[in-house]
Order: C-alpha cells, then sequence, then structure tokens
C-alpha cells in the first residue's frame, strides 16, 4: 500500500510540475512587463539596445519556449537599426539551459535586415556595436535550424567608402550540431557598386571539415562573376597584414551526384587575372593568364580521392 501510495504521489506531483509548466509558464511570460525584462536583460549581460514589438509566448509538449513577435530591432543609440528581423519565430528547448548550451529547435523569419560597419580602425561592428569572439562565453549554441525568406546585408566600407550589399532569396540551415554537422542551403546576390555576383550553395558535411566521411558530403556551389579585388583589405585585416592584395574574376560550378553507389563531386573553377599577392613575394600566387581548373573527386573518410583534376592556363 506504501508503494502504490508514493507512486501515487509522485505520479501528481509530476502531472503538477507539468500543468505549471505548461499552463502556467505562458501565463507569466504573456504579461506586459515580460517585453520591458527581455530588452533590460539584454542590454544588461550583453550591451544591446533591443526592441521586441508584441511577443507572444506558448510551450511545447517537450519542454521548449516558443516566442513569436511582429518584429525584432537592434537599435543604436540613434535608434537606427542594427539589425531587423520581421515575424520572427524561434522555438527554444528548456533542458540544455541548465547546461549553459542554446538548443534553437526552430528559427524562422519572413525577412532580415543587417547592417555591418567596417571602421576607419579596420574592425567590423553590427551598427555601432563591435563584432568580436567572445572566448569564454557563459552561453554556447550547442544545435540550430534556421530559415529566413528573405534577407539583406549591408556592408558599409568606411576606409574605401563603398558599399557591399547581399541580396538573399532565402537562408535555410537545416542542420547545425557543433563541431559534428552543418547543411545548409542559399540563393543571393552580391553587389559592389555597379558589379554584381550570383552565390548559390547547398552544402552538407560533417563538422569539422577535416572529419568528413565517405559519402557524407554534399557540395553544391553556383559562383558567377565574383570580383575578388573588392575583399582585399577584408583580407589584409582577417590574415593581419599577411595578404596584401587580392585580384582576379572568379566563376566556380560544383555537383554532387551518385556514381557508382558513390558520391562524386564534378567541379570547374575559371579564374581571370589570379592575384593572392603577400609581402614575399616567393609567396604570392598570380597569373596573368585565364586559368581553368576541371576536377572530379569522391568524398572518403577524412579526406578525398582525386579521380580526375586538370589545370589549364597559356603559358
Amino acid at each position: 500500500m506504501k508503494r502504490k501510495s508514493a507512486t501515487i504521489l509522485a505520479l501528481s506531483s509530476v502531472v503538477i510540475i507539468y500543468g505549471l509548466y505548461y499552463f502556467g509558464l505562458p501565463y507569466v511570460l504573456n504579461k506586459p512587463f515580460t517585453e520591458k525584462l527581455i530588452e533590460n536583460k539584454a542590454l544588461q549581460t550583453a550591451g544591446y539596445k533591443i526592441d521586441l514589438v508584441n511577443p507572444k509566448f506558448k510551450t511545447s509538449y517537450i519542454p521548449a519556449v516558443k516566442i513569436y513577435a511582429d518584429n525584432f530591432y537592434i537599435l543604436n543609440d540613434d535608434k537606427s537599426k542594427a539589425l531587423s528581423v520581421e515575424k520572427p519565430y524561434a522555438k527554444i528547448k528548456l533542458f540544455p539551459l541548465i547546461f549553459k548550451k542554446v538548443e534553437i529547435a526552430n528559427f524562422n523569419a519572413k525577412n532580415l535586415d543587417a547592417n555591418i560597419i567596417f571602421d576607419k580602425n579596420s574592425k567590423f561592428r553590427l551598427g555601432q556595436y563591435l563584432i568580436e569572439k567572445k572566448e569564454n562565453s557563459d552561453i554556447n549554441i550547442d544545435k540550430a535550424k534556421l530559415r529566413l525568406a528573405g534577407y539583406t546585408i549591408n556592408l558599409f566600407d568606411e576606409v574605401q567608402k563603398k558599399t557591399i550589399k547581399l541580396d538573399g532569396k532565402y537562408f535555410s540551415l537545416d542542420e547545425f550540431k557543433k563541431d559534428k554537422h552543418i547543411k545548409f542551403s542559399t540563393d543571393s546576390t552580391l553587389h559592389t557598386g555597379e558589379k554584381s555576383a550570383k552565390i548559390q550553395a547547398n552544402i552538407d558535411m560533417n563538422l569539422p571539415f577535416k572529419n568528413i566521411s565517405e559519402d557524407k558530403a554534399m557540395l553544391d556551389l553556383n559562383i558567377e562573376n565574383l570580383d575578388i579585388s573588392d575583399f582585399t583589405v577584408y583580407a589584409k585585416t582577417l590574415s593581419h597584414n599577411k595578404i596584401k592584395e587580392l585580384k582576379g574574376l572568379i566563376n566556380i560550378k560544383t555537383e554532387t551526384k551518385t556514381v557508382n553507389e558513390h558520391r562524386n563531386i564534378f567541379g570547374q573553377i575559371s579564374i581571370d587575372n589570379l592575384g593572392i599577392m603577400q609581402n614575399d613575394l616567393a609567396s604570392s600566387i598570380y597569373s596573368k593568364n585565364p586559368i581553368k581548373i576541371n576536377g572530379d573527386i569522391n568524398i572518403i573518410k577524412n579526406g578525398i580521392d582525386i579521380n580526375n583534376l586538370k589545370i589549364l592556363s597559356k603559358n
């Protein structure tokens, strides 16, 4: 009898706790003060001024919080927008938070606009906020899924006094597992002044990239008319001034096919007027003549098997 009573008591406790979670948590979160509480917390912990417009909270059967909003903004001091997200929806699992890990089961948005600045000190900023890697962050993103129906990333270059704009039709991160796996696809156009380049990608592979598995990787790329000279100043910064200059017009086409029950990646690369110039000329790569590369590779465990590789250029 005592054992039966203990079982009933335990089950009753679980039902009560689950009821408090499923019905009570949304009741508490969907109060007017929650919006301000989140905005103040973001300012205190991360230094971001945010505006979460008309948030709504729900819970799912498996412990997770669903967050809906009309809009989400990261604001500069002058009230201009560093980041704008239209109709954001996020589902965040609760148990991983106990271990200071964020698992974004889903994030969707109708549109995302980001305004990035490359300032006169050669630093990248999201609006007024410095973009920097935090080595000892209290929270780490462990898993994520993301879908953007459209996106625009504006890069305002204060050094070269020009704007680079990436217009995306969509971006889909179907799976991200930290240090294990990534799968994503996108379709976008890169605008630099009067020039534009097409960028399409469908990529599926293990992480880190050196840990690829046999027949597991997919690399479908289509890059048209990408002028890498536009990125010289960024290459200098990211290489700590090892790279002096970039030159070249690049076109890349790769496609993953199944041949004899194995995944093969077929690729064509053409480069006009290539130059990756370093301070040490002997370490530089350059060619005044067009270069064409045709290849066919198999994905094997922790490496690649080259079936065919041709590099063509005039003498």
